[in-house]
């Protein structure tokens, strides 16, 4: 679910608001790229995670990960202040890599549109939408691994590669690279779909996120514990949801956000 209300750093941009429908249509119709011209780039910076190795395999996942720092923990949202800035840290050296790159590849005065999930200013991280499922999971593996389903070992192992920036991050990292310049950024609105606003019932509402979660992260659980565990791990991921995490999900914040970067001419 999305938060719709501006945080403090998207205000403090020029002629900012959400983007709806007033928005311009070449705002909107992101995905139809023949209606920008040349000199346009758009990307999509998604934190979700990899099905394959190549993901986990990545500095930042495991070399980087103190010991002692994770145990049981899944997630850097829940491991600890080390964790996370072990995590904030590989983000923004990835991320002046990435703006790097597009320099690159853009031209004097072209535009770039980057379309990412994020957390508002300030909010902890464990407190974002994502996160707070996957804490939840994590509780489901560790049950789990109390009761000898699984092995302590391999959940103290298994990481979810994700980070959720938030907008002043970003900013940040445009303004330390200094070729770009945010010509606008907004958050986008999805409405919520109708099928999901008309469950009434809690069981409901958490077998349908559990379905989601299950989507996403099926591959990468597979690929670390094998296939026998996953019905019975969403069976009670859903269960758990229900009971206690429907109501820490419901105040949890997530933005969808769209950043229109200009390339700075370089003299």
């Amino acid at each position: 679910m999305i938060t719709p209300p501006m945080t403090s750093t998207l205000s403090s941009y020029p002629s900012l608001r959400p983007i709806d429908d007033t928005t311009p249509p070449v705002f909107r119709a992101l995905f139809t790229l023949a209606c920008f011209p040349v000199g346009l780039s758009i990307s999509s910076m998604y934190p979700a995670p990899s099905t394959g190795s190549q993901g986990c395999q990545r500095r930042w996942w495991i070399e980087l990960l103190l010991p002692g720092t994770k145990e049981g923990s899944i997630t850097y949202s829940s491991a600890s202040d080390e964790v996370v800035e072990a995590y904030s840290a590989q983000w923004a050296e990835d991320t002046a890599l990435f703006l790097q790159a597009r320099v690159q590849e853009i031209a004097d005065g072209g535009l770039m549109i980057l379309i990412f999930p994020a957390r508002p200013d300030e909010t902890p991280h464990s407190q974002v939408s994502t996160n707070v499922s996957l804490i939840v999971l994590e509780a489901c593996l560790i049950d789990m691994a109390k009761k000898g389903i699984v092995s302590q070992e391999k959940v103290d192992l298994f990481n979810v590669p994700i980070y959720y920036m938030s907008p002043q991050e970003l900013g940040g990292a445009v303004e330390r690279n200094g070729c770009f310049s945010i010509e606008k950024m907004g958050i986008l609105h999805y409405p919520t779909s109708s099928h999901f606003q008309s469950l009434t019932s809690p069981r409901d509402r958490a077998q349908v996120i559990a379905s989601h979660l299950r989507a996403v992260m099926e591959g990468l659980i597979k690929a670390h514990f094998g296939d026998d565990i996953l019905d019975q791990l969403f069976d009670s991921f859903s269960r758990m949801l229900e009971e206690d995490g429907l109501s820490a999900l419901g105040s949890a914040k997530t933005l969808h956000c769209c950043a229109v970067l200009k390339r700075k001419t370089m003299i």
